[in-house]
C-alpha cells in the first residue's frame, strides 16, 4: 500500500548547512515546486540507469533494461518547471515517429520510479505522485508493447513504498534496491519475478542504505554504490542466493549522489554527479569485480562537470550528455558531452552541430547503433524534444515532436529492440501517460 510519509532526503540537509557554511559549490536543494508541493531531492538514474537501459544490466537510479543496451536518466529528483508547447519535427522518415502507449489499465502516474525491459515487457515500479511531494507508491504495472497492453503486477510482498531506487534485470527477475522511504532512506529491497507475478524480499544482513545512488548487473551479481545518510560513500554487491558482501572503497570515486553508471561487460564505470562541496563533478572511476578493484578515470579532455545528465555504453564507449552544473543557486544546463573509452582511459569530445538544446532530467537510450534522447528541463520548460546520435560520423538528428507524449521531466525510457518506449515523469504532477518511438 501506499504511504504519504516523505523522505527527509541528505540534500536538503545539505541545503541548511549552505546558510552557516562557507562551502563552494554548495545548492539550495530546492527546485520549482510541482503543483505548489514542496520540493526535496531524490535524484536518481538509469538504464545504464538514470537513471536509464541496461543490458541486462547498466541502472542507477531510474531505470534498467535489458538486451545489450545500457542507457541512464538524467536523475532521480526531477525538478518541476513549465511546459512549453511542442515545436517543429514532422516526422518525416530520418526522423522516426511517436505513437501513444495506452493509458486503459496505467499504474497511477509517478516521477522518481524505475522502468526496465524484461526483454518482453516494460516493468514499472516505485516512485511518488508528485515531484517533491504526494504519495509515495509500492505499485507498478507491465507494459505489452506487441499488444499495447497493461497487465497488473502484485504488490503482495513487494517492498515498502519508495522513491529514488534502483532495479536492475538479471534475465529472470527485476531486483529493487533502496531509496527515499519512511522513515528515510531504506536498507531493504525486493526480487518481483514476472513469470509468477510474485516478489521475494532480499535479505538485509550486510545490506548497504542508500539512495540516489547507483546499481548495476554484472551477470551474476547486483553492484551499488553510492552514499549513505551518513555522507560515507558506500559500495556492496548482491549475489542472489549469497547475499551481500562490501566492495572495496581503496582509489574509489570521491564521495557523491546522482552520479549514473554503466556496465561495460567487465567493469561498472561511475562518472559525474554531486558531491558535499561540488555540485558539477568531473570525475569518475572504474570498478573492476573480478579483483575488486577501482581504477580512477583521466580527466584529461573530460566533459565540464555535471549532474543530471545522461549516460549510454555503446559496447566500447560511455557517452555522456547534458545536464547541469549548480554553483550555489545557479544553474547552468548544459548541451554537450563526451565519449569516454575505457581500454584507452581517453575522452573525446561529441559534435555540438544539430545537438538538442539544453537540458537535464532527460533520459537516453543506446540502440545498438545510435543514443537516443529525449524531453526534460531547459530554462525552466518541460521539454518534448530530443535527438538521436550516430557514434560512428559524430552526427545528429532532432526527433520530431509531433506525436510525441506531452512535456515532461525525468520519464524514463527502455529500447525494445525495435523502439524506444518512455513513460511517466512530472508534468504538473506524475504522469500516467507514454509514448513509442520508432527510429
Amino acid at each position: 500500500m501506499a504511504s504519504t510519509g516523505l523522505a527527509w532526503p541528505l540534500r536538503r540537509r545539505l541545503a541548511a548547512a549552505c546558510a552557516t557554511l562557507v562551502v563552494v559549490g554548495c545548492a539550495n536543494g530546492t527546485e520549482p515546486s510541482d503543483g505548489g508541493s514542496t520540493t526535496s531531492s531524490g535524484k536518481g538514474a538509469t538504464t545504464a540507469t538514470a537513471g536509464g537501459s541496461n543490458s541486462p544490466g547498466t541502472n542507477a537510479n531510474g531505470t534498467g533494461g535489458a538486451g545489450g543496451d545500457a542507457a541512464m536518466g538524467g536523475g532521480g529528483m526531477h525538478a518541476e518547471g513549465g511546459s512549453g508547447p511542442g515545436g517543429g519535427g514532422t516526422g518525416g522518415a530520418d526522423e522516426g515517429s511517436w505513437s501513444p502507449t495506452t493509458t486503459l489499465g496505467a499504474p497511477t502516474g509517478r516521477g522518481d520510479h524505475t522502468v526496465i525491459w524484461s526483454g518482453s515487457e516494460v516493468l514499472v515500479w516505485g516512485g511518488r505522485t508528485s515531484n517533491g511531494g504526494g504519495t509515495l507508491l509500492d505499485s507498478g504495472g507491465r507494459y505489452d508493447p506487441s499488444s499495447d497492453a497493461w497487465l497488473t503486477m502484485s504488490t503482495t510482498g513487494a517492498p515498502s513504498p519508495r522513491y529514488a531506487h534502483t532495479a536492475v534485470w538479471t534475465g529472470t527477475e527485476m531486483i529493487v534496491w533502496g531509496g527515499w522511504g519512511t522513515p528515510g532512506m531504506l536498507a531493504t529491497g525486493g526480487i518481483y519475478t514476472p513469470s509468477t507475478n510474485s516478489w521475494t524480499a532480499l535479505p538485509t544482513a550486510g545490506a548497504p542504505t542508500l539512495a540516489e545512488h547507483a546499481a548495476v548487473w554484472t551477470g551474476s551479481a547486483m553492484l551499488v554504490w553510492g552514499m549513505d545518510e551518513n555522507a560515507n560513500p558506500v559500495g556492496a554487491r548482491y549475489a542472489p542466493g549469497g547475499g551481500w558482501s562490501a566492495i572495496s572503497s581503496v582509489a574509489a570515486p570521491a564521495v557523491r549522489q546522482y552520479a549514473p553508471a554503466v556496465w561495460t561487460g567487465a567493469e561498472m564505470i561511475i562518472w559525474g554527479g554531486t558531491s558535499l562541496v561540488d555540485d558539477g563533478l568531473d570525475t569518475g572511476a572504474r570498478y573492476n569485480p573480478a579483483n575488486d578493484t577501482w581504477t580512477p578515470m583521466s580527466t584529461d579532455g573530460a566533459p565540464a562537470g555535471r549532474a543530471f545528465h545522461s549516460v549510454v555504453w555503446t559496447g566500447s564507449e560511455m557517452i555522456v550528455w547534458g545536464g547541469r552544473h549548480e554553483d550555489c543557486g545557479a544553474c547552468t544546463e548544459l548541451d554537450d558531452g563526451g565519449r569516454y573509452n575505457p581500454d584507452t582511459d581517453t575522452w573525446s569530445p561529441l559534435s555540438a552541430v544539430g545537438a538538442p538544446p539544453p537540458r537535464r532530467h532527460h533520459h537516453a537510450v543506446w540502440t545498438g547503433s545510435e543514443m537516443i534522447l529525449w524531453s526534460g528541463i531547459g530554462d525552466g520548460i518541460h521539454l518534448d524534444d530530443g535527438g538521436r546520435y550516430e557514434p560512428n560520423d559524430d552526427s545528429w538528428v532532432m526527433l520530431p515532436t509531433r506525436g510525441a507524449p506531452a512535456p515532461r521531466s525525468g520519464p524514463n525510457a527502455v529500447w525494445s529492440g525495435a523502439e524506444m518506449v518512455v513513460w511517466g515523469g512530472y508534468g504538473g504532477g506524475g504522469l500516467a501517460t507514454g509514448g513509442r518511438y520508432v527510429p
